[in-house]
């Protein structure tokens, strides 16, 4: 299968919008995207094709350069969400360059969250428990909205022990 027919066919669809627009919060929104047939269809193809991750990251930018609505979400602020995510899977690196963009970006909701959660996951590499509290602190509560929820959970993972104790802290 190609990587156009698994973008045009399968994701970008109203049926798959439809299994990702349930998700609550971005736990929910991940665990969706890690279970869905199609999205784990194209993480092999990008995988198996590496020079296919750039067609992806491309096609990310494309679908962001399209002009919202004023006063609504992005119309492919779910697709560029996944497409992040995906990417994230199967190349750090392009997927970091990607979310600079998104971050850059304008009504967007779910993308904004996975390219946060990247940013904060880069962040915490070889930083001390003082910096990843203030990246956990940066990503809290944007908008009204606990953004920080996948990012306690990168971080936790990271460095469970410290900043589990700082959080419980911070709490009270």
């Amino acid at each position: 299968m190609t990587l156009d027919t698994l973008l045009f066919n399968k994701i970008e669809t109203p049926e798959f919008e439809s299994e990702l627009v349930i998700a609550g919060g971005p736990v929910l929104f991940s665990m969706i995207l890690d279970n869905h047939p199609d999205v784990q269809e194209l993480v092999n193809v990008l995988r198996e094709i590496p020079e296919s991750q750039r067609e992806l990251q491309k096609h990310l930018y494309v679908l962001l350069a399209e002009e919202p609505e004023p006063g609504f979400v992005h119309p492919n602020d779910l697709f560029i969400a996944a497409y992040l995510w995906v990417l994230n899977k199967v190349n750090e690196e392009l997927a970091f360059d990607a979310s600079k963009r998104v971050l850059q970006a304008s009504q967007l909701r779910w993308a904004r969250i996975i390219a946060k959660s990247i940013h904060a996951k880069l962040a915490v590499q070889g930083t001390s428990g003082e910096q990843i509290l203030a990246a956990v602190q940066m990503f809290t509560f944007e908008g009204g909205e606990d953004t920080s929820l996948r990012t306690r959970e990168i971080l936790e993972d990271e460095h469970g022990a410290y900043l589990e104790g700082r959080l419980n802290t911070d709490a009270e």
